[in-house]
């Protein structure tokens, strides 16, 4: 069905609307639900070029598209192709303008995908604190922070 919302999307509001951005984003996501990881590539590729020509390069809703990116490409087992992806997400929910579990969020994908590289380990143990210390502010963050702990608690040769 969203792939009928966007043939209608597109003819409504030409193909290069932010709408039918966030709509080729949903699809995506759904794709990528179903395993189809390739696909959901391509999609979120799409979404991505119509919002950056709609909006500012370090627009909010492009954060959402560069996390689904890069935790696509985890997905994928493709951990360094995700890095530069979450980098992006996280410059932009630095900027204040997102909310703040889905920062903690995208720091917990980088974490895994440096930590996975074997790219800056370090950093990959920074961010997972940060985020866990953001998370256990938040309402709903314990579900996180459970798996957060579980991660830190696992041997460092991993």
């Amino acid at each position: 069905h969203l792939e009928r919302a966007l043939t209608i999307e597109r003819a409504a509001y030409g193909p290069d609307d932010r709408r039918v951005g966030h709509t080729q984003h949903h699809v995506a996501m759904t794709l990528h639900l179903l395993g189809r990881d390739r696909e959901a590539s391509v999609a979120l590729g799409r979404a991505l070029a119509i919002l950056t020509t709609a909006d500012a390069p370090d627009h909010p809703a492009l954060a959402g598209i560069w996390q689904s990116l890069g935790m696509v490409e985890l997905a994928a087992g493709r951990p360094e192709r995700a890095i530069d992806p979450l980098e992006r997400a996280l410059a932009i929910h630095a900027g204040g303008a997102t909310e703040p579990a889905q920062g903690a969020i995208t720091s917990c994908m980088l974490a895994q995908a440096l930590w996975m590289s074997r790219r800056d380990r370090p950093r990959a143990r920074r961010l997972v604190v940060a985020a866990r210390a953001l998370l256990a502010r938040i309402e709903g963050g314990a579900g996180w922070q459970d798996e957060i702990d579980a991660w830190l608690t696992v041997p460092v040769a991993r």
